[in-house]
C-alpha cells in the first residue's frame, strides 16, 4: 500500500539533497506538491539533480558554515515567503578506525559534519517557523548513535548527541507548534 501525502504549497528546505537519501526526498517531495529547495556543494551532483527533478530549486550552500546560512536563509524567506519544513540530511561517516588511531580532525570532522551542522541550520531555520504557524524539522541521525559494534566512535558520539539535540529542540519548541525529530537509518548508501 502506497501512502500519499500533500504538501501543496509547503515550502521544504533539504539539506544534502544531491546524496542517496536527499534526491528520494527531492522526489517524493515534489511529486506531493511541495516547493522543494535542495542544498549542494558539489556542482556536478547538483546539476544530475536538476536533471533528473526539474522543479527543484537549488541552492549552494555549506551548513556547517553559519556565515552562509547567515547569508541565505534571508534570500529564501524573501524568495519563497517562508520555510515550512526542514530535512536535514547532511551527515557522513568516517569510521573503521579504534579509538586509538583516531586524529583530533578526524573527531572534529564528525563532531562538524554530524552535529555542529545539524545545531546551525536549525538555529536559524527555526527563528523563521516560530514566527510563522509552525514547522517540522527532521534530521537524519543514524542507529549507530543508539548502539555501536565498535571502531566508529566519532561517528557514534556524533550521531548519539544529534538524538540527544533533536530530544532537547523538540521540548523547547512544542508550544511554538514546531515538531522536531530524528530518523535513524542503517547504511544508507
Amino acid at each position: 500500500m502506497s501512502v500519499t501525502y500533500n504538501f501543496s504549497n509547503k515550502v521544504v528546505l533539504i539539506t544534502g539533497g544531491t546524496g542517496a537519501l536527499g534526491r528520494t526526498l527531492v522526489k517524493k517531495f515534489i511529486d506531493s506538491g511541495a516547493i522543494t529547495i535542495s542544498s549542494f556543494l558539489n556542482e556536478k551532483e547538483a546539476e544530475k539533480l536538476k536533471t533528473a527533478n526539474p522543479k527543484v530549486e537549488m541552492i549552494e550552500l555549506d551548513i556547517g558554515k553559519e556565515e552562509q546560512i547567515l547569508k541565505m536563509i534571508p534570500i529564501l524567506v524573501e524568495r519563497f515567503g517562508t520555510i515550512n519544513i526542514l530535512v536535514n540530511v547532511v551527515g557522513g561517516y568516517l569510521g573503521g578506525k579504534s579509538i586509538t588511531e583516531l586524529s583530533g580532525t578526524d573527531w572534529d570532522t564528525m563532531m562538524n559534519l554530524n552535529l555542529k551542522s545539524a545545531f546551525l541550520i536549525s538555529k536559524h531555520v527555526i527563528p523563521i517557523m516560530k514566527s510563522g504557524n509552525g514547522g517540522k524539522v527532521v534530521h537524519i541521525s543514524s542507529r549507530t548513535g543508539l548502539k555501536s559494534e565498535g571502531y566508529d566512535s566519532a561517528y557514534a558520539a556524533s550521531k548519539a548527541a544529534l538524538i540527544r539535540f533533536v530530544e532537547s529542540a523538540a521540548q523547547e519548541f512544542k508550544e511554538h507548534n514546531i515538531n522536531i525529530n530524528c530518523i535513524l537509518p542503517t547504511t544508507i548508501d
